[in-house]
């Protein structure tokens, strides 16, 4: 009945009985449900509703497994249609252990067989990021829902003029004590870094400039006197003799 139309040769052989086996379901599950309804009084019209309900949920489950199936089954064609296709490369000549990819781009990406492959990639990229974000989502929810919670539990109960700062775990001396605490922490950084610098100055070496000397004094810087009395004659040495005794002498 269906042989000479292209949508049904369009589908595999293999998924053909299957998906008319699904329509076949469907169809006598929609009439059990519309003789279901003919002739009931409204308590069974409601205990049928209820049970069709549960059946669409779990016929909704079902398929949601079949089309994993399906996609499944989809990839894993393609995956062999391009495995196919680089054999066929290589047969050729065209594919070898020292083919490089630039190279081999041009025709590799005009096959219908790769951009198949790239696009079931690329779905699995997009699967991946919408779980993740659906993942995301469901973590704030579940923080916000135990935020909220914890307000309900509050005590002193929150009242609806009650402030931020007075239902806030860090209000008040809470605050100021992670203040003293920062500024603790801060003075003792200091200490240590003072610490280190002294530890750097005294771990240099001593300067090894040249200490000069001391000039030796003259004899007359010593005594007063020029005592170099081998350049001086014997009248001024007799001079100096009497000059001192005077001096010696006065009251």
């Amino acid at each position: 009945m269906f042989a000479e139309m292209e949508v049904w040769s369009i589908v595999p052989e293999r998924d053909r009985l299957e998906i008319y086996e699904d329509v076949l379901f469907y169809l006598a599950k929609k009439e059990k449900v519309r003789k279901c309804f003919i002739d009931m009084d409204k308590e069974d019209a409601l205990i049928c509703f209820e049970e069709h309900i549960r059946t669409l949920e779990k016929e909704e489950e079902d398929e949601k497994q079949k089309s994993l199936l399906r996609e499944r089954r989809r990839h894993c064609k393609n995956r062999e249609a391009f495995q196919d296709f680089l054999e066929e490369l290589h047969d050729h000549g065209q594919l070898h252990s020292m083919s490089a990819w630039m190279e081999m781009y041009p025709t590799i990406s005009s096959d219908i067989r790769f951009a198949n492959m790239l696009g079931q990639l690329l779905e699995k990229a997009e699967a991946r990021e919408r779980e993740r974000e659906k993942e995301e989502a469901r973590k704030m929810k579940r923080k916000e829902a135990a935020f909220k919670s914890m307000l309900k539990q509050a005590t002193p109960p929150l009242e609806p003029d009650s402030t931020w700062e007075g239902a806030s775990p860090e209000s008040g001396g809470d605050r100021d004590k992670k203040g003293r605490d920062r500024d603790r922490d801060w003075e003792q950084e200091k200490e240590k870094e003072r610490e280190k610098e002294n530890d750097r100055s005294r771990a240099k070496p001593c300067s090894q400039s040249e200490q000069k000397s001391p000039k030796r004094k003259s004899g007359k810087e010593e005594d007063g006197w020029d005592t170099l009395g081998s350049e001086l004659s014997e009248g001024e040495l007799e001079k100096r003799r009497r000059t001192l005794l005077e001096q010696l002498d006065a009251p």
